[in-house]
């Protein structure tokens, strides 16, 4: 099974419902993820949900606990 990258994946889905894909952009480092950020009103808006977040540890520590010790998340 070839490789996916997460904004080929968002694409593929979203094309079945036939909505507009998120806007994904990020620094990827040696297939590590040094930051992510995807916009999703207009899908959330089309699909009528809710877009939530999920963050894979990394490290010693989380992204989404760095996120909201730097005040980017609350």
């Amino acid at each position: 099974m070839a490789e996916r990258t997460i904004l080929e994946l968002a694409q593929a889905i979203t094309s079945l419902h036939d909505v507009s894909s998120p806007i994904i952009s990020g620094q990827f480092r040696d297939g590590g993820i040094l930051w992510a950020a995807i916009q999703t009103d207009n899908l959330q808006h089309e699909l009528s949900i809710k877009a939530e977040a999920n963050f894979i540890k990394t490290g010693s520590c989380l992204v989404g606990d760095w996120l909201i010790e730097k005040g980017y998340m609350a």
